[in-house]
């Protein structure tokens, strides 16, 4: 069984230091993978050397996107502006090769892209700041000539996962946001639309599938309300199953995805931690307690595909530009009570 921890190094900043911290306390305490999440609204990490982007319907310079990105509330960038380069990346990759520990990337699309849609805004979906529209092929080409060129580096660079996010698309679109929440895979649902988070998702799929690499995704669009009249999903995906939803966002049950072939990842929202003023002995004990078996709605699956804690960086400027020196710190004994 995969054992994973989820860094959002997204919103905020952590520089090489912190991360071998981490990748130590990771290789001290049993986990496998390093699921390192680079692109938010708050956030775009990682440069490659060409930055430029093409696509059927034309040719665009992704440089002003790193760094960086904008506050929706309380949730800010960690104000330093830095990204991480290629050789900070190799470097990241085989300092975790020598601990024996698998990095998977993250490049999320088609909802937390608010970094880089604000250099593009003219593809973002109506309404929203963060989401690109899946209705335009225009915009849909975009987002995926995105995932296209770092699946790429990452496949030249060995790794066997990659994830492209599919979280929580477009639910910055209530007038009220942030203190008003409309999620946009249940307008989707509801109001028509979700057959186009369906081919997107498989296309995202099919990208990473076809560089050797196996995809990861969040649950949340995944036949969403248990409901598949929107066409079939790639259940090569490996799920991380995060939250059992509320009564407008009816996200599908761990047994109906188990079902329908997905390998499950128990990543439960009970214990996320990140940043922020946090009791971090009592986050412990309470990661200790965590059943990999037990996913939410106290839905039990004897064969998960794996279990991962996650990090997020909602505020990411809580510790200031310190490049994560502070978080690592901080959750070094919930990676041990996890592992």
């Amino acid at each position: 069984m995969l054992q994973l921890f989820h860094l959002d190094a997204g919103r905020k900043f952590f520089g090489i230091p912190a991360l071998k911290r981490i990748l130590d306390t990771m290789a001290e305490s049993g986990f496998t993978h390093f699921q390192l999440y680079l692109t938010d609204n708050q956030g775009f990490r990682f440069a490659l050397e060409d930055m430029t982007l093409e696509t059927a319907f034309g040719r665009y310079d992704m440089t002003p996107c790193l760094g960086d990105g904008y506050c929706e509330g309380p949730k800010c960038p960690s104000g330093c502006g830095k990204f991480h380069s290629v050789a900070d990346m190799d470097e990241i990759l085989s300092y975790a090769k020598e601990k024996g520990i698998s990095v998977i990337p993250v490049i999320n699309m088609p909802g937390h892209m608010g970094c880089i849609l604000q250099q593009f805004p003219e593809y973002r979906y109506p309404g929203s700041n963060s989401s690109v529209d899946l209705m335009r092929p225009e915009c849909v080409e975009f987002a995926l000539g995105i995932l296209k060129k770092y699946a790429d580096f990452f496949a030249s660079r060995g790794c066997t996962h990659m994830s492209f996010g599919a979280d929580e698309f477009a639910n910055d679109i209530a007038p009220g946001y942030p203190e008003e929440i409309i999620m946009g895979f249940d307008r989707l649902y509801n109001e028509g639309g979700m057959e186009y988070f369906v081919s997107f998702f498989n296309s995202a799929a099919k990208i990473i599938l076809d560089r050797g690499m196996i995809p990861l995704a969040f649950h949340d669009g995944v036949y969403y309300h248990n409901d598949k009249k929107y066409g079939e999903m790639d259940n090569r995906v490996l799920l991380c199953h995060w939250i059992d939803g509320w009564d407008t966002y009816i996200t599908a049950t761990p047994d109906f995805l188990q079902r329908e072939g997905f390998g499950l990842i128990n990543s439960p929202q009970r214990i996320y931690c990140g940043m922020g003023p946090r009791n971090w002995q009592e986050r412990a004990e309470k990661t200790a307690a965590f059943d990999p078996f037990l996913f939410e709605k106290n839905v039990r699956i004897d064969d998960p595909a794996g279990a991962m804690l996650c990090f997020w960086s909602d505020l990411g400027n809580f510790d200031g530009p310190d490049d994560g020196v502070k978080a690592a710190a901080n959750v070094a004994p919930v990676l041990r009570a996890f592992g």
